[in-house]
C-alpha cells in the first residue's frame, strides 16, 4: 500500500528520566518499491518534563514560523509524464513526515517545533496541479500544512536538507494513489482540530479565589472581584468571534477548591484551561501582566513565591487531604503533561500577545513557569493569566475600568483565535 520513509537518527541517547529515545533529524531515503503501508518521513524527539526551555526570568524566543513565501511547487515533465516538485523553507533541519490523503487528494506535511501564525496561503507559489495550500491543526508540538491536488500525485522521495525540506511527486492513477495514501499510525487527522470541523472549541474560563477566599486586595479592591467581572468579558469577547463556547468555573462569589477547578475543566471536555488572576506585592512600583504555565522548578524564585501563594488559597475552606499516591496515575498524567505542555506554551504567548496590545510593556518577565496547583490539568494545554498589580495605582485603575477590561478581553480573544487557527489545542482527546 505504499512507501515508507524514515528520517534516520543522527545521534541516539536515552532520557535518564523518561527512557525516550530521541531520534536527530537526518536525510530521508527514496522510497522502495512496492509496500504494504503508507509512507512517512518521520522522527521523535524526547520531550522535557515541562519546564521551560531554558528556565529564567527572561521570557522565552518564539519558535520559527513557517513563512508561505518560502513554499514553492514546480511542475516538470518526468519520464512520460508529469512530476511536482515542492520546496518549504525552514531555519534548520527538523523532524518531519509527511503522507497523502484521499477524497480529496492531497499532501500533509508535518513539521516538528515550528508555528504557523500569520501563514498567508495567497504568498506560496504554487504550480498547475496543487490548487491550494493552508496550515491547518496539528497534533501538539507540530506544524501542519496541506496541500490540495488537482489530481493524483504519489509521493517519491524526501529530502531535509539545511534550510528546506524538498519533496517530488509523481502523477499515478486514483487506484495506486489511494493504496498509497494514508496517515502513519498513531498520527492524527482530520475531524478532531479547531477550523477543521467547523465546531465551536471549548475554553473554561477560571475567575481565581472566591466566597470566603478574596485573593488580592488593596485600597477597597478585591482580586475575587475584577478577576470575575474580567472573565465574563473574555467570555462574550470569545463567544462574539463564533468560534469558542466557553464554560466558567465559576459565576458569583463563590469558593472553589483548586484541584476542583483542574477537574471541572477536564470533565468539560476543556481545550484550553485559562486561569484568571490580579497580583500584589510591596513594591508598588511593579505593573504589567504575567502568564504563567506549569512547571515543576519555577522560572525563578518570585515565580515559585508567586505559586506558593496560589496554592494557599484552599487554606481558606479547610485542610486539604490529598488522595492516596497512585504511581500508576502519576506515570500517566506525567506523559500527558508532556504532550499538552508544548500547547500550553503557545497559549500562554497568545494571551501575553493580546494583553500587551493594551497594557505595552511591564516591569515583570511577560513569561513565566512555576508549580500552580490550579494549572494541573495533565490533558488540555492550561495557562494562568495575571492581568495586572493591585499595588500598582496605574494597573489597579485599569483592572476596576469597565472599558479597559472590554478591550483586554477583546484583544485576548483576537489572539487566541490565531493561536486555534495554527494548530494551538490538542488535536485529540
Amino acid at each position: 500500500m505504499g512507501f515508507i520513509f524514515r528520517a534516520l537518527a543522527a545521534g541516539l541517547y536515552a532520557s535518564l528520566c523518561a527512557g525516550f529515545l530521541a531520534l536527530a533529524p537526518g536525510p530521508a531515503s527514496a522510497a522502495p518499491p512496492g509496500g504494504a503501508s503508507p509512507w512517512a518521513a518521520m522522527a521523535e524527539t524526547a520531550r522535557s518534563d515541562g519546564a521551560w526551555p531554558g528556565a529564567g526570568h527572561a521570557p522565552l524566543p518564539r519558535p520559527g514560523q513557517l513563512r508561505a513565501d518560502q513554499v514553492a511547487v514546480k511542475r516538470s515533465l518526468l519520464g512520460f509524464g508529469w512530476s511536482l516538485d515542492a520546496s518549504i523553507g525552514v531555519a534548520a533541519a527538523v523532524p518531519f513526515r509527511v503522507f497523502t490523503l484521499t477524497e480529496p487528494p492531497r499532501i500533509v506535511v508535518d513539521l516538528e517545533g515550528l508555528g504557523v501564525s500569520g501563514f498567508d496561503p495567497g504568498k506560496a507559489r504554487l504550480a498547475r496541479g496543487v490548487t491550494a495550500v493552508r496550515a491547518v491543526p496539528a497534533p501538539p508540538g507540530w506544524a501542519r500544512l496541506v496541500f490540495e491536488l488537482a489530481r493524483p500525485f504519489a509521493l517519491e522521495t524526501a529530502e531535509m536538507r539545511a534550510g528546506e525540506l524538498r519533496l517530488t511527486l509523481s502523477r499515478v492513477g486514483a487506484e495506486e494513489f489511494a493504496a498509497r495514501s494514508g496517515p502513519p499510525p498513531g498520527v492524527v487527522v482530520g475531524g478532531q482540530g479547531p477550523g477543521e470541523t467547523g465546531q465551536p472549541l471549548l475554553i473554561v474560563i477560571d475567575p481565581g479565589h472566591g466566597g470566603i477566599d478574596p485573593g488580592a486586595f488593596r485600597d477597597g479592591v478585591a482580586e475575587k472581584d475584577v478577576v470575575l467581572a474580567f472573565s465574563g468579558e473574555l467570555r462574550a469577547a470569545l463567544a462574539a468571534t463564533g468560534r469558542f463556547r466557553v464554560e466558567m468555573t465559576r459565576e458569583t462569589d463563590t469558593f472553589l477548591p483548586l484541584a476542583d477547578r483542574a477537574t471541572l475543566a477536564r470533565s468539560l471536555g476543556a481545550r484550553a484551561f485559562v486561569s484568571v488572576h490580579v497580583n500584589a506585592i510591596e513594591d508598588a512600583r511593579a505593573r504589567g501582566g504575567i502568564v504563567f504555565t506549569l512547571s515543576e522548578g519555577g522560572s525563578s524564585s518570585e515565580a515559585r513565591r508567586r505559586a506558593a501563594v496560589e496554592n494557599r488559597a484552599d487554606a481558606a475552606g479547610g485542610p486539604f487531604i490529598p488522595d492516596a499516591a497512585d504511581p500508576v496515575g502519576s506515570a500517566l498524567e506525567s506523559v500527558l503533561r508532556t504532550e499538552a505542555q508544548a500547547r500550553s506554551i503557545e497559549l500562554a504567548r497568545a494571551l501575553s500577545d493580546g494583553l500587551a496590545r493594551v497594557i505595552g510593556g511591564g516591569t515583570q518577565a511577560p513569561l513565566q513557569s512555576a508549580n500552580f496547583q490550579v494549572l494541573r490539568v495533565p490533558d488540555v494545554p492550561a495557562a494562568l493569566l495575571e492581568l495586572g498589580f493591585l499595588s500598582n495605582a496605574a494597573d489597579r485603575a485599569n483592572l476596576v475600568s469597565p472599558e479597559w477590561r472590554v478591550r483586554a478581553a477583546r484583544a485576548i480573544a483576537a489572539e487566541l483565535v490565531a493561536w486555534a487557527q495554527s494548530g494551538g489545542p490538542l488535536t485529540r482527546k
